[in-house]
């Protein structure tokens, strides 16, 4: 028992030193066990606080090395999913910094703010990169297109160089510009590539056809898909022709009135852009038209003014008396020679009827002749008789001037009314000696200084074939074949100096024309004061 006792103490000891023997070894193994795995899981975390740490500094680019599938390494896994996803928003935001707007970022889920977001904003910046474009053309093409005008040019050379520009700046096949006229209707006045086509209308009244519309309305028109319409705007080139698919007319408005319409056409559709430039431009196109037209306008005014000032020097120097009357036969101008010859002031003529100047007896005549005047007849050398303030009656020879409008319409009446006084005087004596004159055998006219003729005998009537009413304040030149006008011009001036010319070989001809050569002697006829008259 002692030794059952003793060996079981033993066996107890044994037992007790293999559980310590045992536990011992089981503690090392779970020791190193723990060791080995805290020693992946540190690593594991130290890798993922090193990629934390280089995102909070801005670093992408950091590798991950995924060793284990446990926890840490699904961490680590997904820590590289969200580096790949900013390493690719990166990449857009760097394209975009340079400039390049097509690369997008892949949209991740429903939860992806931040590509979302991104990809918004490349859309934006593309939206903004057009309209920044589209004002940069839109500003150069107004900037070329105003330097053009600013140009001082002719109207036909503004409305080419327009056109021009038009139809290479927004690529338009066909371009043409209609003007507004005096007399309200749109003529043709610039075209660009057009063909000519005898049977196109050069000019539309207003509101006649879609022209005349347009600038009635001064409302734009696009017509659009017209390539199977009958229209003969056709675009030629060298390898054939096409028509036109889409047509606008565009008002070119300045003030309140519509001064022009552009028509373009093109075989393709009109952009948002071009029809935008065409809209903004169309203000600066009418002021510039306005401005060819009012220097046009200056330059025929000047023109007119020009031609007023040597009319009104001729009418103010003039010898003879000159009134302007109007169609009712009312004084509305006179010039210093009247005043003198009737003795009348400006102020007491002017509104005054004509007939003041016009004896009684001679009112009927007066009446006669404005009629035919308004009629349209240019009346000349009319013999009346005029009277001056203390009606001291005088013979004239009145030539009467139509005045007319921009139209052609009569609006006045000029009457030249030259005093015959003298000539009738000399006309009088020369009757005291009308038988030897009459009777003799050769020709005789009597003119006076000016070479109109006053009087002639019956072999003058004969031997030139014409009557002595036909030949009676006619010029001598009438008489005289035009290559022998200058001698006449000559023969008169030396007359003239008091000169008598006697047996000067000349050439005269007949109604018929048939050339005579003549001997001409020429006797100066004197008033009393030995005035050749």
């Amino acid at each position: 028992r002692a030794i059952q006792k003793t060996r079981m103490q033993k066996d107890i000891e044994e037992a007790n030193l293999s559980i310590i023997s045992i536990s011992l070894v089981t503690i090392i193994l779970g020791l190193t066990l723990a060791i080995i795995l805290s020693g992946g899981i540190s690593r594991n975390i130290a890798q993922a606080v090193k990629v934390s740490d280089s995102l909070a500094s801005g670093d992408t680019t950091r590798d991950i090395k995924i060793e284990s599938t446990d926890e840490t390494g699904l961490l680590l896994k997904s820590m590289r999913k969200m580096m790949s996803s900013l390493n690719e928003v990166s990449k857009v935001c760097v394209a975009i910094a340079s400039g390049d707007l097509t690369h997008m970022t892949e949209i991740r889920g429903e939860k992806d703010q931040l590509g979302k977001s991104v990809n918004t904003m490349v859309e934006k910046l593309r939206t903004a990169d057009v309209e920044t474009q589209k004002r940069d053309w839109l500003k150069t093409g107004q900037a070329e297109l105003a330097s053009r005008l600013r140009e001082e040019k002719s109207l036909d050379q503004l409305m080419d160089d327009i056109l021009s520009f038009i139809g290479k700046y927004l690529d338009v096949q066909l371009a043409t510009a209609y003007l507004l006229q005096k007399d309200t209707s749109y003529k043709l006045s610039g075209t660009y590539a057009l063909t000519a086509m005898e049977e196109r209308p050069q000019t539309f009244r207003m509101g006649e056809g879609l022209i005349g519309q347009v600038g009635k309305s001064r409302e734009e028109m696009l017509l659009t898909d017209l390539s199977d319409k009958n229209l003969d705007l056709i675009v030629v080139a060298g390898s054939g022709s096409i028509k036109v698919t889409n047509i606008f007319l565009l008002p070119l408005i300045f003030g309140n009135q519509c001064l022009g319409v552009l028509e373009l056409g093109v075989i393709h559709d009109f952009s948002e852009r071009h029809l935008e430039f065409l809209r903004n431009s169309a203000e600066t196109l009418a002021a510039a038209i306005n401005s060819g037209q009012n220097r046009v306008r200056m330059r025929e005014l000047l023109e007119e003014t020009q031609e007023k000032s040597r009319i009104a020097k001729v009418f103010e120097d003039a010898s003879d008396p000159i009134i302007i009357e109007d169609l009712n036969g009312t004084i509305i101008d006179l010039n210093p020679a009247a005043e003198k010859v009737y003795g009348f002031s400006r102020s007491e003529l002017l509104s005054k009827p004509i007939k003041n100047l016009v004896p009684p007896g001679k009112h009927a005549q007066a009446d006669e002749l404005l009629e035919r005047c308004k009629r349209g007849e240019s009346l000349s050398n009319i013999e009346g008789v005029r009277w001056d303030r203390n009606k001291n009656q005088m013979p004239v020879l009145v030539t009467f001037s139509l005045l007319k409008d921009e139209k052609e319409n009569t609006v006045a009446i000029a009457t030249t009314s030259r005093d015959i006084t003298e000539e009738k005087k000399v006309e009088g004596e020369m009757r005291v000696m009308s038988k030897v004159f009459m009777d003799a055998s050769d020709p005789i006219i009597v003119e006076n200084l000016d070479g109109i003729i006053v009087d002639l005998n019956r072999a003058a009537e004969k031997v030139y074939g014409f009557s002595r009413k036909e030949l009676l304040s006619k010029p001598i030149k009438t008489l005289v074949p035009p290559e022998k006008h200058s001698q006449a011009d000559e023969l008169l001036k030396r007359c003239k100096r008091g000169e008598s010319i006697s047996n000067i070989e000349g050439v005269r001809w007949d109604r018929n024309e048939n050339q005579m050569p003549v001997l001409v002697t020429f006797s100066l006829l004197k008033d009393e004061k030995e005035n050749t008259v």
